[in-house]
């Protein structure tokens, strides 16, 4: 097995969509900019989602075109149909993720159609973004279960990924929108994928709404995952998701493989401190249990 993972960021995109507070473009650059000092090499910056909508988020344009253009780090970006990735393109990204939720429900809440509506769309969302070579990657929300439908089948998932893979994405990310993941299911549900489709590289999108974030993520790793999403000081959920509480935190991903000997390339208290900043940012108490120990510790 591999000893290195990829750990991507997507706090300033998935836990400031969630926030009261609305951070001016200069206090998100900060956040950034911190984070690539503690190595984050792939940070989800902002959302090209309808700003009547998701507010928290409105600056999108404007902190793409402030952000380092010859950066070593990727800035990657959220578009939840073809007019968002139109505005992606028009402000220079090069890489954007795209998401369908397994759950109906929970994908009209998000993008107003149904899974097999967001399905369909596909195909020109993924030309487009090859046309003006920007790489696409496919999140599966909602995978491990829905706190409106309840159970997702395997088999459902299974049918997506297919799908979307004949599509022509070769990278898929699988997410635990609200949380209600198991290691079992996860083993199970990551086993068969990477079985059935080894040409594939598969992500993990954890939740730690129920405290498992970090036990699904060494789920998925013994599994054979090595490419992670995280949230630093844990912020993040889904305003559009009952019960979807924060990304599993970055620092708590961090410093689990590091300890089992596991690289990934980050400076853990370099991390914290950002994870700190954010706090005061929020002007509220972040859910970082390894935030909170080291900074008892020092």
């Amino acid at each position: 097995m591999s000893d290195k993972v990829i750990i991507r960021e997507v706090g300033p995109r998935d836990g400031f969509q969630n926030e009261s507070t609305i951070l001016s473009t200069d206090a998100k650059l900060e956040i950034i900019e911190g984070l690539e000092r503690a190595g984050l090499s792939w940070i989800e910056v902002t959302s090209f989602v309808s700003p009547r909508r998701v507010p928290q988020l409105a600056d999108a344009e404007e902190l793409l075109h402030r952000l380092p253009g010859d950066s070593p780090v990727t800035h990657a970006v959220f578009v939840p149909n073809q007019r968002g990735l139109e505005r992606a393109i028009a402000s220079g990204a090069t890489e954007a993720t795209t998401a369908v939720a397994a759950s109906d429900e929970i994908n009209r809440r998000n993008f107003g159609v149904s899974a097999a509506e967001a399905m369909k769309a596909l195909p020109k969302l993924l030309a487009t973004a090859n046309q003006s070579d920007v790489r696409l990657t496919l999140t599966l929300a909602t995978a491990f279960g829905c706190s409106v439908e309840g159970e997702i089948a395997p088999e459902r998932i299974l049918a997506l990924a297919e799908q979307a893979i004949g599509f022509g994405f070769d990278e898929l990310v699988l997410g635990d929108t609200v949380g209600l993941g198991n290691p079992r299911q996860v083993t199970d549900l990551y086993s068969s994928l990477i079985e059935g489709f080894p040409e594939i590289s598969f992500g993990a999108h954890f939740h730690d709404t129920r405290g498992l974030g970090a036990a699904n993520a060494y789920a998925a790793y013994e599994a054979g995952v090595r490419t992670f999403d995280a949230s630093v000081g844990g912020l993040g959920g889904c305003p559009f998701a009952p019960g979807a509480a924060g990304n599993v935190a970055t620092e708590g991903l961090v410093n689990m493989f590091e300890q089992m000997g596991v690289s990934t390339g980050i400076d853990l208290d370099a991390l914290v401190r950002v994870a700190a900043h954010a706090a005061r940012l929020f002007d509220r108490v972040l859910d970082s249990a390894v935030m909170r120990a080291t900074l008892a510790e020092k």
